[in-house]
């Protein structure tokens, strides 16, 4: 209990460097340096400072030097392998750069003084400016004549002037100011300057980078230089944190997640990549290569992107008539098949048109479909069906099919399906004599009879129709079953086979997965992605979708939550087919295209977690497997699951569902089923049903509750909500307890509006109970207990009270005990059962720490407080835990504290251990154990696992 190591870590990657190695990176991520090799994999992890986070690694040969804060170390690297030559050493001020100079190194201070060291980081000198002034960033240039400071001032300017190189050691002697560069209208969060290109960039809180041209009249002398501003480059939408030189380029990263390409013969934006980091912030960067960058980005990701040039799509030279034109687009064995307007079907093999036939009867309109085989089928609007060879066009069998148009086709190992006219289906087996009607059938009653994909299953038909809805049929075309309206009004996308299951898609953003369920299918789970057109699944191996957003098409990882490639093309609504997942084929301006799909996106040593502050966490143990599921301001919740060894975790699904963020989670194991309760803004609640499927942890959505309903029931009528008033329409959900009983589940949630609110869980329903005003603030926690065989729920508020309830039997709380035990806010409670009584620990917003005691005198309940440390942590607690006989609090100030018990009725303890996390501003903590090792999981920005 006393040792509490950092095992993984998952927060900001705020240092980059390469190693030299193609592809392979040094990470910093909050006091530690990783080493990523060429494969994404993590390769070395160090601990290098006690407190401060990294913010600088700079590479000499096999010396790395790391920078955080005022501390200083230095690393050694030996090919895969990195290791320590001087520990850490804390210097006089914060630093902002750092270079070796002769016989050691030179810092630049946040003070504008230069610091320098011997080879052994001690203080040898100091070289100061003039300008005495507060830097926000800095660069030092090493020259011949000695080293040129760029210091980024508090009013907008970059200071620039020279540390003599032949200085007398221990003199200060404060040295001119050269050049001042003024233009910025923000805070200058980095300089760049490119020595060889004689150039310099600053990037800034305005939104802008900024471009100098430097002419020096003698060599290489600062003093004498000119030095023009070029241009100001705006692109960003938010501030603009780092920037990179690269052959006729600029790069700027910053807090938009937006990488920006600019040309530096003109100072225009070439390209951007959006969301590279799914919406979170890019703190650092670097090059790998020639044609590699890589970011580090606050959603504790580091990606890889190409910063060549995209490639061009290269168009396919259909050679056809001046009045014809594409329509539709299959992928078949190894080849490309087109289908013209005119009737013509043609098949490219490599790009290249390799055979041509004329079908007349499709002249303006046909369906084309392929199976795995090399079997095309082509539909006629006369009702003919054609199956042709792949490999020679030929036909092998035109059989009439029915009379009328046919809507849609597919075809399968030995047969194929047609849907004619009012919904008409008809299954038929073929061979290249004949073919023979096997199955007649319909589609349900709607409006635009027909499917839009068609999938054998076991034993069984799947079919996505136009109306959005997901249809089972039997062998002999009997539907068994129907899912109406299940992807939206727009249509089933796509439905893909999993061994003992089957998943589907739409133009909803949802993907659903199923599974038998006696002689029908249930729904098991359903994801919900951020973008709404869903158009193909992709397994390979993991859960992927090909997505159409505007005129991209986006290949998104979904159990990642991450986008792997995109590309122009138009968009979705005209005819494309993918080649693997790493080309695809589509229709432009009536011509058609090819386009590789270049892989990017997050290493795999380096998965991002969540984008925004972490708000709550809860861990639960799910078929002898440990997981716990994270939720924050991005309105996502993530399941992660720890390895066996306890040392680090993998991130297994990201569920989307909240309109707002979510500040409260609680699991429960229930005689059928493991549930997954979570809370939050908009007064919003959601139940989650877990299970494995395969292995792999899925969830669906069981039930969802608004207390004002959501915005489609407030808004409409206009007239009525004009004349309603709402008098708190923002109400939060801040916290929840869950209780099991032979009534169902009880859910009790604390209200930012004062309100104890009690729900359960009926039919796959949540249904309010009862609600509970019996003060005047926030419920902020909520604890549910026994004492003396009752049960007790205790909540705190921001007024600083604790309010303590006894359940009857129906569950429903009554006002037995209230207790003022802080200044301010209550953000923590914990309870240990005593002999006859219990302890109660509650850490709060005034830093204190209080120790209670609970007990019951002449049948009332009782609580009163019996120890207290008014300054236990510099800033709020978070979180509180008993944990034997010891005490552990968790603050906004990054501390874990260990109290331990003086004496035998825990009644008084003092502080035995501190560490420092790396997570700033921690919301939540959780507590677990996986084979006889404590373990504490820590969240805020980011997460942290630490070994008790």
């Amino acid at each position: 209990m006393t040792r509490l190591s950092s095992q993984c870590l998952k927060c900001p990657v705020t240092a980059l460097c390469a190693t030299g190695e193609p592809s392979a990176v040094i990470v910093g991520q909050g006091s530690f340096v990783c080493l990523s090799g060429s494969a994404g994999g993590l390769d070395e992890k160090l601990h290098v400072f006690s407190g401060s986070n990294i913010h600088v690694i700079k590479r000499y040969d096999d010396k790395v030097l790391v920078i955080g804060g005022k501390s200083v170390a230095i690393l050694q690297l030996e090919g895969h392998r990195l290791h320590v030559v001087l520990r850490e050493r804390i210097l006089e001020d914060w630093l902002l750069d750092g270079v070796t100079a002769q016989d050691g190194y030179q810092f630049l201070t946040a003070h504008n003084v230069v610091v320098e060291t011997d080879a052994g980081l001690d203080t040898v000198n100091r070289h100061g400016c003039e300008e005495k002034c507060i830097l926000y960033s800095g660069f030092l240039d090493p020259g011949s004549d000695g080293t040129c400071v760029f210091g980024g001032s508090v009013f907008s300017q970059i200071l620039i002037w020279n540390v003599e190189k032949d200085g007398r050691k221990g003199i200060e002697v404060d040295s001119p100011v050269l050049h001042r560069l003024a233009g910025h209208e923000g805070v200058i969060f980095s300089i760049n300057v490119n020595s060889e290109k004689t150039l310099i960039c600053s990037t800034s809180d305005d939104r802008s980078a900024r471009i100098w041209r430097v002419q020096f009249t003698e060599e290489n002398s600062w003093e004498t230089a000119l030095i023009q501003h070029l241009y100001t480059c705006f692109g960003h939408t938010a501030r603009v944190f780092r920037s990179c030189f690269v052959d006729s380029r600029l790069i700027t990263v910053g807090e938009d997640s937006k990488i920006c390409f600019w040309k530096l013969n003109s100072g225009n934006l070439e390209r951007s990549i959006e969301d590279s980091h799914s919406g979170a912030q890019i703190w650092s960067m670097c090059l790998t290569g020639s044609n590699t960058l890589v970011t580090g980005g606050g959603n504790a990701a580091v990606a890889r992107w190409s910063i060549a040039p995209p490639t061009e799509p290269r168009q396919l030279d259909l050679d056809i008539s001046s009045g014809d034109y594409p329509k539709i687009i299959q992928y078949c064995n190894q080849r490309i098949f087109i289908l013209t307007n005119n009737g013509e079907l043609l098949a490219f093999m490599n790009e290249k048109l390799e055979r041509r036939l004329v079908v007349h009867a499709c002249k303006s309109y046909g369906v084309l479909a392929s199976n795995d085989n090399g079997v095309v089928l082509l539909a006629a609007l006369d009702g003919t069906v054609r199956i042709l060879s792949s490999l020679t066009c030929d036909i092998l069998l035109q059989v009439q099919v029915v009379q009328g148009k046919i809507f849609a086709a597919a075809i399968f190992e030995e047969d194929f399906l047609v849907n004619g006219p009012d919904g008409r289906l008809e299954f038929l087996k073929f061979s290249e004599k004949e073919a023979k009607v096997v199955a007649v059938g319909s589609l349900p009653e709607g409006k635009q009879r027909w499917f839009t994909v068609a999938r054998k299953w076991e034993d069984n038909t799947l079919l996505g129709d136009r109306s959005g809805s997901l249809h089972l049929y039997s062998t002999d075309l009997n539907l068994v079953q129907s899912f109406r309206k299940i992807h939206g009004r727009n249509g089933v996308s796509d439905i893909c086979t999993d061994r003992d299951t089957f998943l589907s898609c739409g133009r909803d953003g949802t993907v659903r997965r199923f599974a038998k369920c006696g002689a029908g299918v249930e729904q098991l789970s359903c994801i919900r992605t951020e973008f709404d057109w869903i158009a193909r699944i992709v397994l390979n191996p993991g859960l992927q979708t090909v997505s159409f957003h505007g005129s991209r098409l986006v290949l998104l990882d979904v159990e990642g939550n991450r986008v792997s490639s995109k590309v122009e093309c138009g968009g979705g609504h005209r005819s494309w087919d993918m080649v693997g997942s790493d080309q695809v084929f589509y229709i432009k301006d009536r011509k058609v295209y090819s386009q590789h799909l270049v892989n990017e996106g997050d290493l795999s040593g380096f998965q991002g977690s969540h984008t925004q502050h972490i708000n709550c966490i809860t861990a639960f143990r799910f078929r002898e497997r440990e997981f716990f599921c994270t939720g924050g301001e991005d309105t996502l919740m993530q399941i992660h699951e720890l390895n066996p060894d306890a040392t680090e975790w993998q991130g297994r699904l990201w569920a989307k569902g909240h309109v707002s963020s979510i500040k409260c989670m609680q699991s429960i194991q229930t005689k059928e089923e493991h549930l997954l309760v979570t809370g939050g803004g908009r007064a919003q609640l959601k139940v989650w049903k877990l299970l494995l499927l395969g292995g792999k942890i899925q969830c669906t959505e069981l039930a969802d509750y608004m207390l004002r309903g959501s915005d489609k029931s407030v808004k409409a009528p206009w007239r009525k909500v004009q004349s309603e008033v709402r008098w708190d329409p923002e109400t939060r959900f801040l916290c929840l307890e869950l209780a099991r009983t032979a009534q169902g589940l009880y859910i009790y949630v604390g209200c930012s509006d004062s309100v104890l609110r009690i729900f359960r869980l009926v039919d796959q329903r949540i249904e309010l109970h009862r609600e509970i005003g019996c003060q005047e603030h926030c419920i902020l926690r909520i604890k549910m207990f026994s004492l003396h065989g009752n049960s007790v729920l205790a909540f705190t508020t921001t007024g600083g009270s604790v309010f303590l309830f006894e359940l009857g039997k129906d569950f429903v709380p009554e006002l037995s005990c209230t207790t003022r035990l802080h200044q301010s806010g209550i953000n923590c409670i914990d309870v240990r059962q005593m002999d006859g009584f219990a302890l109660m620990a509650t850490g709060g917003d005034d830093n204190a720490l209080v120790i209670s005691r609970i007990e019951y005198i002449d049948n009332h309940t009782s609580c009163q407080e019996i120890w207290r440390e008014n300054r236990a942590h510099a800033a709020q607690i978070t979180a509180v835990f008993f944990a034997g006989d010891n005490l552990l609090t968790v603050s906004i100030d990054q501390r874990l504290c260990v109290w331990k018990c003086s004496d035998e009725t825990g009644e008084s303890y003092k502080l035995k251990n501190v560490k420092c996390s790396n997570v700033s501003d921690i919301q939540d903590a959780a507590i677990l154990s996986i084979d006889q090792k404590n373990l504490l999981l820590c969240a805020g920005v980011g997460l942290e696992l630490f070994l008790l």
